[in-house]
């Protein structure tokens, strides 16, 4: 299997010079990032809906950024408003250091995605932009790797308690090492859950990519 097997083709992308504005409802229509590029399809850089909301208002978790911004969109917010006002796609876009080959290996792409907690990679053929890889096609993709410990650790969060609407948890698995990401509604849980799921037979290792779910975050909930 290549990353072109797993991508995502029908994503979304802006020139450099697009206002902020019409980024979030690209980015927001995407359902997770654009991609900057020029007229030939070269790739300039991503943007995701963190990198579209002030560094004091981005929220950590999966939806949770989105929410805050659809929420500035319809408001409207002012405060967004006066902070976008005059920025342009390439004054918030991040580089795109991390982009594949459509070529590559999805899972050895995977664990340098897990490890640096990158949400969305570029992929490329040559220099051409032809898709992107992101984190729910990522863990769709490990899930598959061990159903049995999948279900074991998701009946583990259930019977704990750790489950929604207060807890959005997400998982993936690739070689006995559980991977977590998501929100839970206190700092204590983020140890909990990964000292949790690390105690279960046959887990070798739990990479803990949880954050706290905001109060902002909440009441959009």
């Amino acid at each position: 299997m290549k990353i072109k097997d797993v991508m995502k083709r029908d994503f979304v992308s802006v020139p450099r010079d697009a206002a902020l504005h019409d980024v979030a409802r690209a980015v927001l229509r995407s359902g997770g990032a654009a991609a900057v590029i020029d007229d030939d399809g070269r790739l300039y850089g991503v943007i995701a809906e963190s990198d579209l909301l002030p560094a004091d208002a981005a929220v950590r978790g999966p939806g949770r950024a989105a929410r805050l911004l659809q929420a500035a969109l319809t408001g409207p917010d002012p405060d967004w408003s006066t902070w976008s006002a005059g920025l342009r796609a390439a004054d918030v876009m991040q580089p795109p250091a991390s982009a594949a080959q459509q070529d590559d290996d999805p899972t050895e792409v995977g664990r340098r995605m897990l490890e640096s907690n990158l949400r969305h990679v570029p992929v490329l053929r040559g220099t051409i932009l032809v898709g992107i890889l992101s984190r729910p096609e990522l863990l769709r993709l490990l899930r598959g790797s061990d159903l049995t410990l999948q279900r074991a650790v998701e009946r583990l969060l259930w019977r704990c308690r750790f489950a929604p609407p207060d807890y959005n948890i997400d998982i993936g698995i690739d070689d006995d090492v559980v991977f977590v990401e998501g929100e839970v509604a206190r700092a204590s849980d983020v140890r909990v859950v990964g000292s949790l799921i690390a105690a279960l037979d046959g887990v070798s290792a739990v990479k803990n990519l949880l954050s706290v779910r905001s109060e902002r975050s909440r009441a959009l909930a």
